[in-house]
């Protein structure tokens, strides 16, 4: 086993000594929030860093530090969702992710006013207490639409966009450079619209990636390789929880 293994071996196997808690119960951020105060305690009690624990480090050599992740997700679905048997795939999907906030909805008007703003004003708040909050958006169909344009509004408002998932939206806006990355779902059945979102005009900064799926319009927001992707992407660690101190 490699030394970083081993390191990190050690750690979860102090951890199940201390805890009560299954492993398979354990989440990451409290894994590693005990982490860190082993670590810290292991250090006279001083933290090691403002930021979090020292998992390694840097290409010039500076250490790096793991911050702790805040994470708001917001899951838009399409028209109707309202009737379980059209909303159900988004409502799968947002059980897959924990503490996202999941909107279905019967008509465009409450889509493109009440939730756009309740959702951007919610992302604001949030922004304004904690500024490495990360924002993820989804939305399919109608919804694919409104967080294209609440990335927009929070654009405007110069805050960050970690992640943004569009799935078959007949009328997005381009992406702006403050989302990190972007996937963008079609699907090939005569029922789709077909439509892929796509990148603002210089914008070189985000990373793009669209998927073909062999799928109906609905059905899509319920496969099983659409969820993987998205489930992947939100847990991934972004560069933003890391600091050179």
């Amino acid at each position: 086993m490699t030394k970083p293994a081993t390191f990190w071996m050690f750690l979860y196997l102090s951890l199940l000594a201390t805890t009560t808690i299954m492993p398979t119960q354990v989440l990451a951020d409290n894994l590693f929030s005990k982490i860190q105060t082993m670590l810290n305690q292991k250090n006279n009690g001083q933290a090691v860093a403002q930021g979090g624990t020292q998992l390694e480090t840097n290409q010039n050599n500076a250490p790096l530090y793991f911050r702790s992740r805040k994470k708001k997700t917001y899951l838009i679905n399409g028209l109707a969702s309202s009737i379980e048997s059209i909303g159900y795939g988004f409502t799968n999907l947002s059980r897959k992710i924990p503490g996202s906030s999941l909107h279905n909805y019967a008509s465009f008007i409450e889509s493109s006013t009440v939730i756009r703003s309740r959702i951007t004003r919610e992302i604001k708040s949030a922004y304004r207490q904690d500024p490495n909050v990360e924002i993820n958006l989804i939305g399919i169909s109608f919804g694919a639409n409104i967080v294209t344009l609440i990335a927009t509004d929070l654009d405007l408002a110069r805050i960050p966009v970690n992640y943004i998932a569009t799935l078959e939206g007949p009328a997005m806006v381009p992406i702006r450079k403050n989302v990190r990355i972007a996937d963008s779902f079609s699907c090939t059945n005569l029922d789709c619209f077909r439509t892929r979102s796509r990148l603002a005009f210089g914008n070189k900064v985000t990373k793009f990636r669209t998927f073909k799926v062999n799928s109906s319009h609905i059905p899509l927001a319920d496969h099983p390789s659409v969820h993987t992707r998205i489930v992947s992407q939100i847990n991934a660690l972004p560069p933003s929880a890391y600091s050179a101190q």
